[in-house]
């Protein structure tokens, strides 16, 4: 899942950086954008349009990708601002 690789990535970044890449992604064609939106979709199974650490640890099991509860946790608070 690439985009749990950019996630990991992003976690800890300086806010100069975070704000680059909020620049980037509203750079973003419609259709990248329509398919995040998908994906994060797919993702918020309450349809809070939040993705809690259950949901994200839920998605990344069903892909049996190897990542811990406290990994997921640090990454949503290091991402959620």
């Amino acid at each position: 899942m690439d985009a749990l690789q950019r996630l990991k990535s992003f976690k800890g970044e300086s806010l100069f950086k975070r704000a680059c890449m909020n620049m980037l992604v509203k750079m973003a064609s419609s259709k990248e954008v329509e398919e995040l939106r998908k994906q994060f979709q797919a993702i918020d199974k309450d349809g809070t349009n939040m993705i809690t650490p259950k949901e994200l640890s839920d998605a990344i099991n069903k892909m049996k990708m190897n990542m811990s509860d406290r990994e997921i946790n640090d990454l949503v608070e290091q991402v959620d601002y």
